[in-house]
């Protein structure tokens, strides 16, 4: 309901407190000129009506409201960094102009995966820049990569085809000690790992792209690639 007005007045609920001006149960939800559309949609189901009938109309109108800013300031935080980004990549001597951080804090649900894709897709495809993305696991950057279509996931060693010598990267990794450096460079299957295939693809992409990987991952990733 990010942005939502709910059917009625959202300015005050009718009858009852905690009721609303829908006696069916089926909560009618018409998206204002902010999200910029029109569409109105019959929102069926016990948790959208225990909401209103906990809440209010006007309690959970504020709630949408709040959400729905949240969100852009999200997105407006992502665009300054990827814009400041752009601008360092413009500027052809980077050392001249320091990186730009930030820290967002935000709760779970806002839509910050949901506002990262529609704006890094727009800077990766217009001005060509490279985008790291970092996450912990691989399921977290599979969610990612249904946003993106066009994002590269890095998977991992220990996925189907990856690797033909888990077992070794599996006792290595137990170990703490790094697979790359300890296991890929030595490797007499280097030249037909698919792994390594999709690292050399994603080095020697010139265009702009999106790239998915671990945290783990950073570790070597950083010093191969140009980002």
């Amino acid at each position: 309901m990010l942005g939502n007005e709910l059917a009625g007045d959202r300015n005050k609920a009718h009858g009852n407190e905690g009721e609303c001006a829908n006696p069916s149960g089926n909560i009618q939800v018409a998206n204002d000129q902010a999200v910029g559309s029109s569409r109105s949609k019959r929102l069926r189901g016990s948790a959208a009506g225990c909401l209103i009938e906990s809440l209010g109309c006007v309690e959970v109108g504020r709630m949408a409201r709040e959400i729905y800013e949240a969100r852009n300031r999200v997105g407006e935080s992502i665009r300054d960094l990827l814009e400041h980004a752009r601008q360092r990549k413009s500027a052809g001597d980077r050392r001249r102009m320091p990186a730009k951080r930030k820290l967002l804090k935000a709760a779970a649900g806002i839509g910050k995966t949901q506002e990262f894709a529609k704006v890094a897709q727009q800077y990766v495809s217009e001005h060509d820049l490279r985008i790291l993305y970092l996450a912990p696991t691989h399921d977290l950057l599979r969610e990612v990569a249904d946003k993106l279509p066009n994002a590269k996931l890095v998977g991992g060693r220990e996925q189907v085809g990856q690797c033909q010598r888990t077992e070794v990267v599996r006792k290595v990794t137990e170990l703490n000690q790094s697979v790359e450096q300890t296991v890929c460079k030595r490797c007499p299957l280097r030249d037909k790992c698919q792994y390594q295939k999709t690292l050399r693809s994603i080095s020697a992409e010139q265009q702009g792209v999106v790239v998915l990987a671990t945290h783990q991952q950073l570790a070597f990733m950083w010093k191969d690639f140009d980002f």
